[in-house]
This record gives C-alpha cells, structure tokens and sequence, in this order.
C-alpha cells in the first residue's frame, strides 16, 4: 500500500466520522429546541376522564338517537295526514264540479221557470185586457133581445 492510498483512506475515514458526529449533534440540536418551542407544560388527560366524557358523549347519542325515532314517527304520521288530506282535496274537488254542474243545470231550470212565468202573465194580460175590451161591449147589449133594438113599433 502506498503512502497516499493510506492518507486517502485515512481522510474518508475521518470524513465520514465527522459527518455521522455532526448529524447527530444537528438533531440533538433540533430536539432541543423543539422541546424548547413547545413544552409539555400542561399534562395529559387521563383515562378516567377520558371514559367519563365517552359515557357522556355516548349518552347524548343515545337521546339523539331517540329524538330521531320521535322525529320519524311524526313524520311517518305527517305523511299520512297529507295523504288524507289531498284525498279529501281530489274529493272535494270532484263533488265542488258534481254541484257546480247540479247548480248550472238548476240555473237553466229556472231561467226556463222564469221564462214560462213571463210567458203566462204575459197570457194573463193579454187575456185580461181582451177580456176588458169586450166587458164594455157586452154591458151595451141589452139582455134577452138578442141584438135587436126594439123601436116601439
């Protein structure tokens, strides 16, 4: 081996170990100041209040659940009351056009009725009035002659 193969290895050698020291001393450094920037100053919630908080939790879940069972129910019966409702619309709307259709047919009736009653009094007075007129006439004619005028001779 020659001088410089040795000075060479020697070199590499001391490289290397200087760079694994100063790799460790960089992160005892940086655990350092990590420790540093944040301290555990406050301590760690323990078990039992972590369970007391799950018991808690999970007994507000369970009243949720409940309220939501409630909430369903009245849902379910909110839908069938909307059902009988819009049943009772579709069968108030069909019997509204039965008696829009009954009281188009009764309005007929009557402008017919009213018609008729018009045409009678119209008879009536028509009748009346002829009657008037040939009341005088017969008053004129003297009873049992029988039209003729007797002149005494």
């Amino acid at each position: 081996m020659t001088r410089s193969l040795v000075v060479r290895r020697s070199l590499t050698f001391t490289g290397s170990v200087a760079a694994l020291v100063l790799g460790f001393v960089a992160i005892q450094a940086a655990a350092a100041w990590t420790a540093d920037a944040a301290p555990l100053s406050t301590t760690p919630v323990s078990a039992t209040t972590i369970e007391s908080k799950l018991n808690v939790e999970q007994s507000r879940s369970d009243d949720l659940h409940g309220q939501l069972s409630d909430l369903a129910v009245n849902s379910g019966q909110l839908s069938a009351a909307l059902q009988a409702a819009q049943a009772r619309i579709d069968s108030d709307t069909a019997h509204a056009a039965q008696l829009e259709k009954d009281l188009k047919a009764a309005k007929a009736k009557l402008a017919a009725l009213q018609q008729s009653i018009r045409q009678a009094a119209a008879r009536a007075a028509s009748n009346a009035a002829t009657t008037r007129s040939t009341a005088p006439a017969a008053a004129a004619r003297p009873a049992g002659g029988g039209g003729e005028v007797d002149d005494g001779g």
